[in-house]
Order: structure tokens, then C-alpha cells, then sequence
């Protein structure tokens, strides 16, 4: 799986874009998890079939994980 971060981008609210691609032959789960005081987007993770890509928008400044 390949994950990328655009800065700047979040549809013009100056937030960011988190886009994942599972690049596997197999289903992934990406799990996510915001640091304190940031929020915890998808649930916490979410399925990502093989060969599927999603993007995630979150706000200016969102720090956390991904994995």
C-alpha cells in the first residue's frame, strides 16, 4: 500500500488530503488515528480492496497516524 500527503489541497479549505492506494493483490485495512486534540477520521480505519484508492480530506493542521 502507498500512501501520499498533499499539503495545501482539502478542496480549498486549507486542509490536506491523505490518498491511499492499495497497490497489494490482496484487501488492506488502513488504520488512522489522530493524536490528542486532533480527530480520529473513517472510524479508525476502513477496507481497502485490491487496487482501490481513497481519499480521505482532514483539516489544516491534522496531525496523527497511519498505518
Amino acid at each position: 500500500m502507498r500512501d501520499e500527503v498533499a499539503g495545501g489541497g482539502g478542496g480549498g479549505n486549507g486542509g490536506i488530503q491523505l490518498i491511499m492506494v492499495n497497490n497489494c493483490g490482496e484487501s488492506v485495512w488502513p488504520g488512522l488515528l489522530g493524536t490528542a486534540g486532533h480527530p480520529t477520521t473513517q472510524s479508525g480505519g476502513f477496507h481497502l480492496g485490491a487496487g482501490e484508492e481513497a481519499t480521505l480530506e482532514e483539516t489544516a493542521g491534522w496531525s496523527g497516524r497511519v498505518w
